[in-house]
């Protein structure tokens, strides 16, 4: 810059520069004074600049040292009077300016290092979750605030105190919350995360999924300050595993059960042939249908389904190999029978082959009623059956070759041979049956001598080949006689030894009789050549076996019956209940059971005196119970062991009076329904023993109606009770208002003071549901009576051991067919999202809140004033106060209909304490009782109840589904 440029000041100050320093010399060029001028420029727009910056450094930055830093340099330029120092003071404040950089990097480092530190140990605190974010989001800003020119130091000052003091704070909120934070840690650890080793099976993988999922959010919730919704969903978690834990252990038990079938069902597939055709079939589509059970984790139908299974296919097993013993015996035997009839002389024992093929086809017709064992071993006697068949024929040689040798032979030797086959038939021991043929035969060897002595060849010849014809004739007639009668002879044998032997031989008299017929019958067509004698020996045999088999039927009929008489005529002299009906009952069941007998009907016979057995055996245990007696389990069981016992017993209990003794009426409620039945005299000293039982004081005073409870138990499908292990337990307690079900130890529980026989509660009621579908309106009064309330209570409570048992509505409930039901449990934050937009209000407050706990308002988003915010509030506390569980809002219609979330159309509602539900507001419409839409278990009780107390109507879509259960 030309120092003529300079200001004034500047060349007044270089001048005096001149002046003293003698810089300026006579004949100074103008080049050099330029030169002076643009080094004092360059200090100055230097300094300027770096004053510049320092001034936007507060003093909170550096303390002013920067400031003085920089007075000094211009002090070295302005107040050095001999020298001129700009040059050097320029490159002073070149150092300067890195000092002024460093300066406020240290610093902004500092700033953020000291909030780093305590954000870091803020993180360390507990229940602070929800105001970390607002410390993090300001640490942020120190870095945005550091990268504008210059720095917002004021604000990165403000930021790091924020952090740093806000530390202290959260400390407090921290160290106040530390006793309930800890109480809820141990609680998430020993309810929730130490059990998780419990459930890793896979089949519990999506419980496990979703409870890891509620174990982190209830972790959060913690971490949030939220300690009473952090212990409401480790409560809701608890009862999750245990649900699933309950799911491996069907699953495991059953596991065991399919090994051992599905081991036997292998075998079976291997070792299948005929002898399985007809069962076969049946044990596969029931091994499909375990499979589909399994599939739908009904570990308890599949389990019902396979455990009969090896005993099914032991005996399937035993038909296949029997089968095959069968297929192999049979074998031999035609093959036996085949060359039997291709034997040269099979003409001659034509009666042995009947015979054998005949029996051959019994044991074969033995083996289509599966009684291949039997047959076998008979099939087995048929090779050495041919065998002998074969060594009778060869003496039948010397006839065929007589008949071959009769027309050319030699005389002579034909005469002798004709005179020799004459005495064999003679000395035959059915020479008598043959008679006839002999003397034919007799008169033709004499015509033949005649002939022959006359030298008539001819003629000689001719009588000869009668005579050959007459002999084989006779021979042949001889051994068909001989062995029907035989036969006949044996048949006679034992009919004989039946009449003479059997203590029932009166009782088969005309059956016998009908035997001995056929024998002789057998004999008379034997005689006359008549192939129908063998058809009357096997009709005789089977005849005399049926006989047999009847009189040891009657045999032992009249032992039992013989029994049983005396029992009667014993109970005769005592005064038990209802005798003026039963006795002439029991007698009249004797009475038949004899007629049936003389009918030779041992079926009905025997039917009709296990009928007074079981009358016998009612009666015996009615006496113990009128006069409050110990009934003995072991006669009850045998009771129900009886053909129609458990109906009878059933009727025995209906004729017990409503107040029959507890003792009694406990015994036969645990023996008919396989359960453990208790009576408390309180539920507060009702209590668990440890291995999911319960114990305590034992009620003494009169129970009324647990024979309502009996006969409520017996109306329904035994899969539902008495082989239901989800229902292994009946309490009543005397002090209990009310009845509910308990899954840990499958336990109805009871009021005792409640009556049977109150009215129940009105299905279909208006109030409660306001638009029910035609279909499903219940069935009208006048058509079936309403329930009582023991009967609808009972069989709702049997309905949710059912639910339990098939996990019904855990897997189905979601379904728009079930309800569409969810169930939250503790878990407010799954539906708060729902209801603050149904309010439009901060989710936040809503979850907290709907979770018990008492959240501080938060101020109003951007737009809306705090009024309209507060408002808000208000509308979400008025329906939070109308949907909680004391309402019974689910009894309300109007109500229901009123706090619905229009949005979703879904009603959300706390079922019971701290345990939240939701489901379809439209299912209503197919509802019978607003009690039914407290929760999904509810839900399915209730229709249980309505399905069996018949006031389902046919046309509700639920009766498809209850139908199968």
């Amino acid at each position: 810059m030309p120092f003529s440029d300079l200001s004034p000041a500047s060349q007044k100050f270089l001048k005096k520069h001149f002046k003293s320093g003698g810089l300026f010399r006579s004949g100074t060029s103008q080049v050099e004074k330029d030169d002076m001028a643009d080094t004092l420029i360059a200090f100055q727009t230097e300094r300027a600049r770096l004053a510049q910056r320092i001034q936007a450094i507060p003093p909170f930055v550096d303390g002013g040292v920067l400031t003085s830093d920089i007075q000094r340099v211009t002090d070295m330029v302005e107040k050095d009077k001999k020298n001129f120092n700009a040059a050097q003071a320029t490159k002073i404040l070149g150092a300067l300016d890195l000092k002024i950089t460093n300066t406020s990097d240290t610093w902004i480092a500092k700033q953020k290092a000291e909030a780093k530190t305590a954000l870091d140990i803020s993180k360390t605190y507990h229940g602070v979750a929800l105001k970390l974010p607002t410390h993090e989001a300001r640490f942020l800003t120190i870095d945005s605030d550091a990268g504008k020119t210059p720095p917002d130091y004021a604000a990165i000052k403000a930021s790091r105190d924020f952090i740093v003091n806000g530390r202290a704070d959260l400390k407090v909120i921290s160290d106040n919350y530390k006793s309930d934070y800890d109480a809820v840690t141990k609680m998430i650890k020993d309810d929730c995360t130490d059990r998780l080793p419990s459930i890793t099976d896979p089949v519990v993988s999506e419980e496990r999924s979703a409870i890891l999922t509620k174990i982190a959010l209830a972790k959060q919730k913690l971490e949030e300050h939220s300690a009473w919704l952090a212990a409401r969903l480790s409560s809701t978690i608890y009862h999750e595993i245990t649900g699933a834990v309950k799911i491996i252990q069907q699953k495991n038990d059953y596991a065991v059960v399919k090994q051992t079938a599905m081991a036997e069902f292998k075998k079976l597939t291997t070792a299948l042939n005929p002898g399985a055709d007809a069962e076969y079939p049946l044990i596969n589509a029931d091994i499909e249908l375990a499979a589909e059970e399994e599939a739908r984790r009904d570990y308890y139908n599949a389990t019902l389904i396979m455990k009969s299974m090896p005993d099914r296919i032991k005996t399937l097993l035993n038909l296949c190999n029997a089968y095959e013993e069968f297929e192999a015996a049979l074998i031999p035997a035609n093959t036996a029978i085949d060359q039997l009839k291709k034997h040269h002389l099979a003409e001659y024992v034509q009666a042995d082959i009947r015979a054998i093929e005949a029996f051959r086809d019994a044991c074969i017709n033995q083996a289509s009623e599966l009684k291949y064992g039997a047959a076998t071993s008979r099939l087995e006697m048929v090779p050495q059956r041919c065998t002998d068949a074969v060594t009778e024929a060869e003496k039948a040689a010397p006839f065929a070759a007589l008949l071959k040798d009769a027309p050319k032979g030699d005389l002579s030797k034909l005469l002798k041979d004709v005179q020799s086959s004459h005495k064999a038939l003679v000395d035959h021991k059915r020479a008598a049956q043959i008679d006839e043929p002999i003397k034919t035969l007799a008169n033709s060897i004499e015509t033949a001598e005649t002939a022959i002595k006359n030298g008539d060849e001819s003629n000689a010849r001719a009588a000869l080949s009668r005579a050959a014809d007459t002999a084989t004739f006779a021979y042949r007639l001889a051994q068909n006689v001989d062995q029907i009668y035989s036969r006949a002879d044996a048949l006679d044998e034992r009919v004989s030894g039946l009449e003479a032997t059997h203590e029932q031989a009166g009782y088969i008299k005309d059956r016998l009789a009908a035997v001995t017929k056929l024998a002789e019958d057998a004999r008379k067509a034997a005689l006359a050549d008549d192939e129908t004698a063998l058809a009357h020996l096997i009709d005789g045999e089977t005849k005399v076996e049926i006989a047999r088999k009847l009189a040891d039927a009657e045999d032992a009929f009249r032992i039992r019956l013989t029994d049983t008489q005396k029992a009667a005529t014993e109970l005769a002299k005592t005064n038990y209940p209802d005798k003026a009906k039963t006795e002439p009952k029991i007698n009249e069941h004797l009475t038949k059971a004899q007629e049936h007998s003389a009918k030779f009907d041992q079926i009905k016979a025997n039917g009709s005196l296990s009928a007074a057995d079981a009358l016998l055996a009612v009666a015996k245990l009615a006496t113990l119970a009128d006069t409050n007696g110990d009934l003995s389990e072991a006669d009850i069981r045998a009771l129900i062991a009886l053909p129609d016992g458990q109906r009878q017993l059933d009727a025995m209990v209906a004729s017990l009076p409503d107040n029959a003794s507890q003792k009694v009426m406990s015994t036969l409620l645990s023996v008919r329904f396989n359960m453990d039945v208790k009576l408390f005299t309180s539920k507060a000293t009702r209590t668990e023993d440890g291995s999911g039982a319960k114990t305590g004081p034992a009620l003494d005073a009169p129970v009324p109606n647990l024979k309502a409870y009996y006969e409520m138990l017996a109306s329904v499908p035994e899969t539902n009770t008495k082989l239901n292990p989800s229902l292994a337990r009946f309490d009543r307690i005397e002090d209990e208002s009310g009845s509910y079900y308990e899954p840990s130890n499958g336990a109805v529980v009871m009021a005792c003071f409640n009556d049977f026989n109150l009215d129940g509660n009105a299905l279909g009621d208006p109030d409660q549901l306001d638009a029910i579908d035609d279909e499903c309106k219940p069935v009208p009064d006048t058509e079936v009576p309403n329930p009582t309330y023991g009967k609808w209570t009972t069989l709702h409570e049997i309905g949710h051991a059912v639910d339990d048992r098939k996990g019904f509505m855990r897997s189905k409930g979601a379904g728009a067919e079930f309800g569409g039901w969810r169930e939250h449990g503790g878990d407010t934050s799954q539906i708060s999202v729902e209801v603050a937009d149904e309010f439009d209000f901060d989710a936040h407050f809503v979850e907290r809140k709907m979770a018990g706990g008492n959240p501080d308002l938060p101020p109003p988003p951007d737009g809306v004033t705090q009024g309209e915010w507060e408002t808000r509030r208000d509308n979400f506390l008025d329906w939070l106060g109308a949907v909680r569980t004391t309402t019974d809002i689910w009894d309300s219609a109007t109500n229901s209909n009123a706090r619905h979330m229009s949005k979703t159309g879904r009603m959300i509602h706390e079922a019971y304490p701290n345990h939240w539900v939701s489901y379809d507001l439209s299912a209503r419409r197919k509802g019978i009782t607003g009690y039914q839409f407290r929760a999904p278990g509810e839900w399915f009780s209730e229709l249980y109840a309505a399905y069996h107390t018949k006031k389902l109507k046919p046309s509700h879509p639920a009766q498809t589904w209850l139908s199968k259960l």
